[in-house]
C-alpha cells in the first residue's frame, strides 16, 4: 500500500490504496479541513502548525507509512499552456521554463516543469504544446518541511491537473475521437477539464457556493453550459459526454440536471471502471488516486 495526500485549499484527503496500471485497491482513507489562509502562492504559511494538525490526523488515520505521494490541488501552483519549438527533449526544459518567465513575469525562484501535450504545427513550424506548471521554491520548501516535521517523506509531488491526465490516459477514456468534460465537483470549487480526441486541452475554474449540505446545481449547469459555447468557438463540435468527480453524494443528481437541461449526458467515473479495476472507488478520491499512478 501507498499513501497519497491532496492538499486542497481548504481540506486534506488521506488515501492509503495500491495501484497499478489498470488497478485501484483502496484499503482507508481519511479527511480534514483546515483554515484556508493557511495556505497561499508561498506554500504553507505555519508550517508548525500544519505538521501539528497533519500529525494528529495521521495518528487518527492509523497509517503506519513513512512516506507518501503528495498531490498539490491549491493556489500554490500556476498551470500555462505554452507553445515552444520542436527541439531536441534536452532543450525543451528551457525553452519552456523562458517561455514561462517571458509570459507571466516570473522571477528566478520559481521551479517550472511541465507535461508535454501533443505536436502541432503553426504557420508551417512544428511546434510542442505542453501544460507547464509553476510554484516558489519557497512553497515547495514549506511543503517538504511540514512533511518532515510530521515525520512523513515525500516521494513525490505532482498537480491535480497531471493526476486526471493520467487517469484519463491509463483506465482508456482517451480512446475517442469525441470532446468530452471531466467535471471535479468539490467544496466551494468547481474544475472542468477539457479533453479533445483524447488530449488534454485546457482547464476552467470555478468558485461555487455549495457543499454537500448546500448544493446550487443551476451553478454548475450554467459553468458546463459556458464552456460547451466556449469550445464551439474553438472547433464548432461541442461537448459529447462529461465524466464527473468530486462529492459522491451530488455526482448522479447534477449529471441528471445536466443531460436534461443541456442534452448532454454523462457518467460517474466510479461506474466507468468495474470491479476489476477499483474496490471501494471514492470519486472524491480521484485527485490522490491519480499522484499514485505511473505512465
Amino acid at each position: 500500500m501507498s499513501l497519497a495526500i491532496e492538499i486542497k485549499n481548504n481540506e486534506v484527503i488521506l488515501v492509503d490504496a495500491k495501484v497499478t496500471k489498470n488497478k485501484i485497491q483502496v484499503k482507508s482513507t481519511h479527511s480534514f479541513d483546515f483554515e484556508e489562509s493557511m495556505i497561499n502562492q508561498q506554500g504553507i504559511v505555519d508550517t508548525d502548525n500544519f505538521s501539528l494538525v497533519l500529525s494528529q490526523q495521521l495518528n487518527e488515520f492509523r497509517s503506519k507509512e513513512k512516506s507518501c505521494n503528495v498531490c498539490i490541488n491549491n493556489n500554490s501552483i500556476i498551470y500555462r499552456e505554452v507553445l515552444v519549438p520542436k527541439v531536441d527533449e534536452k532543450r525543451l526544459p528551457f525553452l519552456v521554463r523562458s517561455e514561462m518567465m517571458s509570459v507571466l513575469h516570473l522571477t528566478p525562484d520559481y521551479l517550472i516543469d511541465f507535461v508535454p501535450l501533443e505536436e502541432v504545427v503553426r504557420d508551417g513550424h512544428a511546434m510542442y504544446r505542453v501544460l507547464a506548471v509553476a510554484i516558489l521554491e519557497v512553497a515547495i520548501e514549506s511543503y517538504l518541511n511540514t512533511f518532515k516535521k510530521a515525520n512523513l517523506k515525500i516521494n513525490t509531488i505532482d498537480t491535480a491537473t497531471n493526476s486526471i491526465i493520467k487517469l484519463v490516459d491509463i483506465f482508456g477514456l482517451s480512446r475517442t475521437e469525441n470532446q468530452f468534460l471531466v467535471a471535479d465537483v468539490q467544496k466551494s470549487q468547481l474544475k472542468l477539464y477539457l479533453f479533445d480526441e483524447g488530449v488534454y486541452i485546457l482547464t476552467r475554474n470555478t468558485r461555487l457556493s455549495l457543499d454537500e449540505n448546500s448544493f446550487n446545481v443551476e451553478e454548475i449547469v450554467e459553468s458546463i453550459s459556458k464552456m460547451n459555447q466556449f469550445t464551439f468557438t474553438r472547433n464548432n463540435k461541442g461537448i459529447n459526454h462529461i465524466v464527473y468527480i468530486g462529492l459522491d453524494s451530488i455526482l448522479r443528481e447534477l449529471s441528471n440536471s445536466v443531460e436534461e437541461t443541456l442534452n448532454i449526458p454523462g457518467k460517474i467515473f466510479s461506474d466507468l471502471i468495474n470491479k476489476e479495476n477499483g474496490d471501494d472507488f471514492v470519486n472524491r478520491h480521484v485527485n490522490a488516486i491519480g499522484v499514485l499512478l505511473r505512465k
